[in-house]
């Protein structure tokens, strides 16, 4: 820990992408709300990512000794349907294991897979989420304590997913409805914070 600081990497998919946008546009969010003197995040994110695509990007996994990662991927792999689902889970899982054994960060935190609107996405796709994250969450639970798996509460119990924008796909735009953008990343702070103790001075 440099500084005094615990220092975090948030890492992933175009739902991290978002999340940055409306951090480093909202000025009440700078720095995930976190103390500055105390934490410093930084993003890395691309759009459509996949799993394999991210363990392949030297551009976007080119940090070392980082304290925490939290990391959300998983939901582009899942709509390649004839791509296994405990394939996917232990991809994420070994990849997070890489980050941990290389040296570029010390726990890397696995974020919940979200729904999509049955109406843009395969039949099936809602189901392999499930799948997915029951793996995730299995896998992290029986393996190093530096793996961790984090659910992200207030998006499971709305049956018509409005926190969903008009594709199906993303949270609503935080210019439209800010409501569910800000959850998300109270979710993404609490998980820092429950593993922050890790590397916070006494």
């Amino acid at each position: 820990m440099a500084a005094g600081r615990v220092k975090v990497v948030i890492l992933g998919h175009s739902f991290i992408r978002r999340l940055r946008d409306f951090v480093f546009t909202t000025p009440d969010y700078g720095n995930l709300r976190l103390f500055s003197s105390q934490f410093s995040v930084k993003f890395r994110a691309r759009g459509g990512l996949t799993i394999g695509q991210l363990a392949s990007s030297s551009n976007l996994v080119n940090f070392v000794g980082e304290d925490i990662c939290f990391l959300q991927i998983g939901s582009n792999d899942l709509c390649n349907v004839s791509l296994p689902v405990k394939d996917i889970a232990n991809a994420i899982t070994s990849f997070a294991s890489f980050l941990i054994v290389s040296g570029k960060v010390n726990i890397v935190i696995i974020g919940q897979v979200f729904f999509r609107s049955p109406h843009v996405t395969d039949p099936r796709y809602n189901d392999r989420v499930i799948e997915l994250n029951m793996l995730l969450e299995s896998i992290c639970v029986n393996s190093d304590l530096r793996l961790k798996f984090w659910h992200h509460h207030g998006f499971w119990n709305d049956q018509n997913m409005s926190h969903l924008s008009p594709d199906g796909v993303h949270l609503q735009n935080p210019t439209e409805n800010p409501r569910p953008m800000q959850k998300y990343a109270q979710s993404i702070k609490s998980a820092i914070l429950h593993c922050a103790h890790t590397f916070m001075p006494r």
